[in-house]
């Protein structure tokens, strides 16, 4: 049996505490992670960035920090992004959103309740909903080639949808 340090037991400690207390994000500087708190009408008005991960998806690690970038440049143009965490394990999706920051709001759905009402395609997708709630396209798998393809497609979906 492997041995964990003590560094390392004690991080654990701490991080089921947070979890367990509901800590605010920004408390002690370590997330929080709701039970599904997404709902399609409490962001009428804005496009939505929906994207379901995993702790375990290599890909969400590069996802991750452009979605924070996405969502910085776009929030004022009304771009919300909405991260849906399908893991079991409450301390493995700790885990991950301590190394991997956002800058947007995250979601636990363990019993993926969000997640079949999306039909998932793959880990991760991702899904834009326009400004009404409807969804205007998904994409399966993140690549940072297709990054400036993807944000081109949220241009044009916060363009068309401010055209409206």
């Amino acid at each position: 049996m492997a041995e964990i340090s003590p560094r390392r037991a004690i991080r654990g400690v701490f991080i089921a505490a947070l979890i367990a207390l509901g800590t605010p994000a920004g408390a002690a500087d370590f997330p929080r992670l709701d039970e599904p708190a997404f709902a399609v009408g409490d962001y009428a008005g804005d496009v939505v960035l929906l994207d379901f991960w995993a702790s375990w998806c290599v890909p969400c690690k590069s996802s991750f920090p452009w979605m924070s970038r996405m969502q910085e440049k776009y929030r004022a143009d009304g771009l919300q992004v909405i991260a849906v965490n399908v893991d079991q394990d409450k301390f493995a999706a700790a885990e991950f959103m301590h190394q991997y920051r956002s800058e947007f709001t995250v979601v636990f759905d363990p019993e993926g309740v969000i997640a079949k009402e999306y039909a998932l395609l793959g880990m991760p997708s991702s899904y834009v909903l326009d400004r009404s709630g409807a969804v205007l396209w998904s994409h399966k798998g993140f690549r940072v080639r297709d990054e400036a393809a993807l944000e081109a497609r949220l241009v044009d979906a916060l363009q068309r949808q401010a055209a409206n």
